[in-house]
């Protein structure tokens, strides 16, 4: 059995706590709401054990129940939907790169030259406009080549806001910069911790027009196949797009 519980991070408990808040806050909204239109005190004396319990008592004790049962739902959902998170990082691993999946080791930092390279950004935006403009795919970042999870940290601490946040929304920033905003709706990204180290994954849909990215004004157009980012030539690109989009 897996142990799921070692890979909560800080963040992770506050959004099980932001739920299990919520989750409490409506409830006692609709208890009140409930109580203006039933009189549960005259009800409670109609019932065989109102003579045993008194009515705040009972009260009390439902409320305690509906409460527990509450918790254990929340934290049951959760929990399930990490387990699935982390087993779908950990099959796209062991298969590795392939016309569908992508792997980076971080969006801004390269590692080789030890300073932020905004080639890496501009890496990010062509494998995603390739996957948009072929049949979809996953980009992971914070995973090497090799497979190897090397998280986001370094990516982290070069922003200004320097959390899993930043991360989300320097990466949209990028994309909307590259390829505009109206193509965010193919797109979704969630971090993942995964072995003690945040992982993005990103899950790109099939665009329903050609995607391109541009730069210092030039458009440029990429396709996934092969189990590499290629560039087209405008002739290509061309055909390619007659073919795939019937235009």
């Amino acid at each position: 059995m897996r142990r799921i519980v070692n890979t909560l991070s800080e963040k992770d408990i506050w959004t099980v706590l932001k739920r299990i808040i919520l989750a409490n806050l409506a409830f006692i909204g609709v208890f009140l709401i409930l109580n203006i239109i039933i009189d549960f005190e005259e009800f409670h004396k109609r019932l065989p054990f109102s003579s045993v319990l008194e009515y705040q008592t009972a009260a009390i004790i439902i409320l305690s129940v509906i409460e527990v049962l509450i918790l254990m739902v929340i934290i049951r959902r959760w929990f399930h939907s990490r387990r699935l998170s982390i087993a779908s990082v950990e099959r796209l691993l062991q298969e590795g790169e392939n016309e569908d999946v992508e792997f980076k080791a971080s969006l801004r930092w390269d590692y080789k030259e030890r300073r932020v390279n905004k080639e890496l950004e501009y890496a990010v935006a062509k494998s995603i406009a390739g996957f948009m403009n072929a049949g979809g795919g996953t980009l992971l970042i914070g995973v090497t080549d090799e497979k190897t999870p090397v998280g986001l940290d370094v990516d982290y601490s070069t922003l200004k806001k320097k959390s899993s946040d930043g991360f989300i929304l320097h990466l949209i920033q990028i994309l909307n910069n590259y390829l505009g905003k109206e193509y965010s709706a193919f797109l979704s990204a969630n971090i993942i911790h995964f072995k003690g180290k945040d992982i993005c994954r990103i899950e790109v849909l099939p665009s329903n027009k050609p995607v391109y990215v541009v730069r210092d004004g030039q458009e440029e157009f990429f396709l996934r196949a092969l189990a590499s980012t290629q560039p087209m030539q405008i002739k290509e690109a061309h055909e390619y797009i007659k073919m795939h989009w019937k235009v």
